[in-house]
């Protein structure tokens, strides 16, 4: 099949860039014919080409479109329309009207979808479970992957008073590309969102916490199998679940540090996350999805956005332009 992915930015290695990285990579690897449509290009882009990815021509009718931001949809082609909705506060992750499906990827989104009308599927974020690295040298005892400064000024202050070793990465301020082998280096991830799966992955404690400011103080500390459900339910952002007092920082990071990894968190995310299954997933979705319009006439003359934030979080997001290169 002709599979088109889209995303409004490609330029820097955050979580929507990361799921289109796994996409691509796995509908390749399932022997289809991959093109890519990026608004704004760097070099993930160029990797992706290098890859053998196949640039975005308007002329080609594709078999299945997955948009990944509704900045992206105008002038494509396609038998199969499918919006990936990622979070509840980017604008560009908010839903458009009219497609053939949209895909949620978590509990937390699909239920805003609803209540707007909106049916989807959730299908969760996808990760690599069978990571190689040549690298072994041991790069830290505690790994921060929080984006909140707050966070991470807890966390490096805490992990002085204990004598571990603290290294942070904030995607926004020091991006590495080579962030997986980080996480193989160090023995206790911290962090929400992508950060999570990733520790998981690869067999890590995670502890659940960070301080963004658009959420506030999340995380409920070092993350069980038992309240996996729970934090997939909200893209393991923490929303939804107890939060963790700072003062018990240095407890959770202890145990952390001490307590063996429960298998039972890894075989979850091979059977919700690996990157396979989550591709097989949407092209199933799609092939259920019948096209209903000529997609170049709605998007020109239809096209609608519907935003599902409370104006609440509008103001906490601090909304941002349509091509901005920041996301959730």
């Amino acid at each position: 099949m002709k599979i088109l992915v889209t995303i409004n930015h490609l330029e820097k290695w955050g979580g929507s860039e990361k799921f289109v990285s796994f996409l691509i990579k796995g509908f390749q690897e399932l022997g289809h014919c991959v093109y890519l449509l990026s608004l704004i290009k760097g070099d993930p882009y160029l990797e992706m080409i290098h890859k053998g990815v196949i640039p975005f021509n308007s002329e080609i009718k594709y078999d299945i479109a997955i948009c990944t931001h509704n900045s992206t949809v105008a002038d494509i082609w396609a038998t199969s329309i499918i919006q990936i909705c990622h979070g509840i506060y980017p604008y560009l992750e908010q839903p458009i009207l009219g497609i053939d499906g949209h895909i949620a990827v978590s509990n937390e989104v699909k239920s805003r979808l609803k209540k707007h009308g909106i049916s989807s599927e959730v299908i969760m974020n996808p990760v690599d479970i069978e990571k190689g690295f040549d690298v072994n040298t041991p790069y830290a005892d505690v790994l921060s992957l929080c984006q909140g400064e707050e966070a991470n000024n807890i966390l490096k202050e805490t992990c002085k008073s204990m004598g571990v070793t603290f290294k942070y990465h904030n995607k926004h301020h020091n991006e590495n590309k080579n962030i997986d082998s980080l996480i193989n280096r160090s023995k206790l991830i911290i962090g929400t969102g992508r950060a999570v799966i990733e520790a998981i992955s690869q067999r890590k404690q995670i502890i659940l916490f960070d301080t963004r400011h658009y959420d506030g103080h999340v995380g409920n500390g070092l993350l069980t199998y038992d309240q996996l459900e729970d934090a997939a339910a909200t893209n393991y952002s923490g929303r939804n679940m107890p939060i963790i007092n700072s003062n018990r920082i240095k407890q959770e990071i202890l145990q952390g540090l001490n307590i063996d990894f429960d298998n039972r968190m890894y075989h979850y995310i091979v059977q919700h996350n690996h990157y396979i299954t989550i591709c097989k997933k949407i092209i199933n979705y799609s092939s259920d999805c019948k096209s209903r319009f000529s997609f170049k006439k709605l998007f020109i003359k239809k096209r609608k956005i519907v935003d599902l934030r409370t104006q609440a979080e509008k103001i906490r997001w601090m909304d941002l332009p349509v091509n901005s290169n920041k996301n959730d």
